[in-house]
Order: structure tokens, then C-alpha cells, then sequence
């Protein structure tokens, strides 16, 4: 699952080919068999399960849903194993001391494992964007700059 969500993230034509009303399900399915094929060989032997799930998606002609079944099943499985992920956005690359610093620091504030799910973007300028569940830390220089900005224009 894990393998087949990577797939769709790197690439976003393959969501808006499923959700593209032109394409037949006969050629999503063909899409998607393909892209199982390639998983499957890579996984050592899951292909029935994905073929199961595949089929019944096809059947039902719900192929479109497959990225939120995937996303869904990891976050499952991950309450199950008793981890939390954390979304963090940084401005630049973490060194791997600045990473495990921040994982630390998150469990002790959340408790049990945390698995951070860590993307970058310059537009941060500075700083880190921390999402766990529904809250979120946001101590980038973009947002102090925004806020500043908003006070800025209330004075004058």
C-alpha cells in the first residue's frame, strides 16, 4: 500500500487519468494492472490482494477512490502499531540530528511512536511547520511576516 501511494504521488497525471470520465474502465483497469504488475513484482508476492482490490474497485467503477484507500489503510495500520505521524514542513533539508532532535521532542509532547513525514519548502523562508492530528505549530518567518503585516496595516 505503501508502494502503490508513492506511485501516485510521484505521479499526479496517473489520479487525474482515474478521475478523467474520457478514459473507458477497461483502459483504467489496464492502467492499473500495469502499475500492479510493476508493485507487485516489487513487493515479492502481493499481487493477489491488490488484485482483489483492484477487481472490486473496477467492478464498482471507483478507481478514482484508490489514493484515499491507500492513504486510509497506512494511517490504519499506523493507530494500530501505536504510531502518530507527524507532518512537518521545513524551509530546507533536516540533518538527521535536527530530525531525530524534532522526533523527540514530538513524542514527549504526544507520547507513544511518532513517524514524521518531513517536505520541504523554500517559500518557508525560515523555520518549521509541525502537524499532528488536528493541531499545528507553525513558527515559520512566511507566517511571522504575514502577522506582521496584518499589524502593520491595522496601525496605519
Amino acid at each position: 500500500m505503501r508502494a502503490l501511494r508513492e506511485t501516485f504521488e510521484g505521479g499526479p497525471e496517473l489520479t487525474a487519468a482515474l478521475r478523467n470520465p474520457a478514459f473507458s474502465r477497461d483502459d483504467k483497469k489496464a492502467v492499473m494492472m500495469r502499475v500492479a504488475d510493476g508493485l507487485a513484482g516489487a513487493a515479492g508476492g502481493a499481487w493477489p490482494t491488490l488484485e482483489g482490490l483492484l477487481s472490486a474497485l473496477e467492478g464498482h467503477g471507483r478507481f478514482a477512490v484508490l489514493p484515499a484507500i491507500c492513504n486510509r489503510f497506512l494511517e490504519l495500520m499506523a493507530a494500530h502499531r501505536g504510531e502518530t505521524r507527524a507532518q512537518v514542513t521545513a524551509a530546507r533539508p533536516l540533518s538527521d540530528t535536527q530530525i531525530d532532535a524534532l522526533a523527540a521532542k514530538i513524542q514527549e509532547a504526544v507520547g507513544g511512536i511518532v513517524k514524521l513525514d518531513i517536505t520541504i519548502d523554500p517559500s518557508l523562508i525560515g523555520g518549521l511547520i509541525i502537524r499532528v492530528g488536528s493541531k499545528m505549530i507553525d513558527s515559520s518567518i512566511r507566517s511571522k511576516l504575514s502577522n506582521l503585516q496584518t499589524v502593520m496595516k491595522e496601525v496605519g
